[in-house]
């Protein structure tokens, strides 16, 4: 999947962890809309079309009255559209039927900095074995560490890992983010 030049990862992120939970509890198996969230999240939650923000947004999205539910990406105009960023998919042009309803949404933090490796890892098994999808977020503090990794990201096999620790030290700068 991807996002394109919109600025979104982490409403990427959030609506991949629903598809995660959409089969285990509902027995559903089927793609959301990001572009929904991405269209309607101005009226609803304060955030641009493209605009960088949280998981905790995601929640606020989908608690809000009327969104109480996502919807499919095969409905009309929930395809992923503003890959380059013009944001130009009208919120009433996205078919809201059919849907899924969101029960209740709550995005939590999983301690794995500061406690060890082995703690780390015990504490997202921990969520996993729950049945729960965990989402992984970085940030990297300078414009050359991101092209550093876009450059990993763009050119290296899919089965390949990169080592992070080439950027820990720097010092934030414009070009910083997550």
């Amino acid at each position: 999947r991807d996002q394109g030049y919109c600025g979104d990862c982490w409403c990427w992120a959030g609506h991949g962890c629903l598809e995660i939970l959409l089969p285990v509890q509902n027995g559903i198996f089927d793609r959301l809309s990001v572009q929904e969230m991405n269209s309607c999240e101005s009226a609803v939650i304060g955030l641009n079309c493209c605009d960088g923000g949280w998981l905790s947004d995601l929640q606020t999205f989908y608690s809000a009255a009327g969104y109480r539910r996502t919807v499919p990406w095969s409905n009309a105009g929930a395809n992923w559209q503003d890959g380059g960023a013009a944001c130009a998919t009208p919120c009433a042009s996205i078919t809201t039927t059919p849907n899924y309803p969101v029960q209740s949404i709550r995005a939590n933090s999983i301690n794995t900095y500061g406690v060890g490796q082995a703690q780390a890892i015990a504490n997202i098994k921990a969520v996993l074995n729950q049945n729960k999808p965990v989402a992984f977020a970085f940030f990297l503090a300078t414009q050359n560490d991101w092209n550093t990794f876009d450059s990993f990201w763009d050119y290296q096999a899919e089965s390949t890992t990169i080592n992070l620790d080439y950027a820990c030290g720097h010092t934030w700068d414009s070009g910083g983010g997550g």
